[in-house]
């Protein structure tokens, strides 16, 4: 995937996207979370001049740059900022790893034997990535307007969105479990059952093809119906839905 110059406010600089390598960065990113860099990763973001600045006297690039680059983007702009020494370290880390057998057991150590749990889909980072158009397409949910296009018009969004035919299917047949195993977080699940008008437990209990008050004869604290749904939800929709979909 390429990434484009940030319009940063008098428009983009004229100079060509930038490859990116995603296999790498995801490694490099294992890597970095198993010696314990907290990081964020970011997609569908456009890069800024703090990488095509210098880039652009580092490397040829008329009328494409020679290579692919893995960004890391460092914050030192508020204190406390990283000390030189956590700077080397970064460094260290990023030029001295390879794939040794060794190095690859240590950063996936917190998925060995995952593929001996049937039914267990981790939330990887492979995984984040497949699941992030329908994931970003949930979250805009928060914004009262689309959930009111959602509930009257969801295929135009759908569009918008370009979901795929799978996608779409996931997200309209409401397949909780589904979703989850495409890629979706649980926390955007969260946002479209309060637009559509069902509880968290509605959803545990249809991913295991129960109904609410099967499910809670497993539980031993049944407990109260909660989702992240708020006062418009309460003035819309004044019960939880009978059925959550299967």
């Amino acid at each position: 995937m390429s990434r484009t110059p940030a319009d940063e406010g008098g428009g983009p600089r004229a100079l060509p996207p930038v490859r990116g390598h995603a296999a790498l960065a995801h490694h490099i990113a294992a890597g970095l979370v198993a010696d314990e860099f907290d990081l964020s990763y970011f997609q569908d973001k456009p890069l800024d001049h703090g990488c095509f600045s210098p880039l652009s006297m580092l490397w040829p690039h008329e009328p494409d740059w020679p290579g692919a680059i893995v960004p890391l983007q460092v914050g030192v702009l508020e204190f406390p900022i990283p000390s030189a020494r956590r700077a080397l370290r970064l460094q260290q880390h990023c030029l001295g790893h390879a794939l040794p057998l060794a190095y690859l057991a240590h950063l996936n150590h917190q998925l060995a034997g995952i593929d001996t749990l049937p039914g267990t889909y981790p939330f990887t980072l492979a995984r984040s990535v497949k699941g992030y158009r329908p994931n970003k397409f949930l979250h805009a949910l928060i914004d009262p307007g689309r959930r009111a296009q959602f509930r009257t018009d969801p295929e135009s969004l759908f569009e918008r969105a370009d979901l795929t035919a799978e996608e779409r299917h996931l997200v309209r047949s409401l397949d909780w479990r589904g979703m989850i195993h495409y890629g979706v977080s649980f926390f955007m699940l969260e946002k479209l059952g309060a637009v559509v008008g069902v509880s968290n437990l509605h959803i545990y209990a249809a991913m295991r093809g129960e109904t609410l008050d099967e499910f809670r004869k497993t539980r031993n604290a049944p407990g109260a119906l909660y989702s992240v749904a708020g006062v418009e939800s309460a003035r819309e929709r004044p019960s939880w839905a009978a059925v959550a979909k299967p």
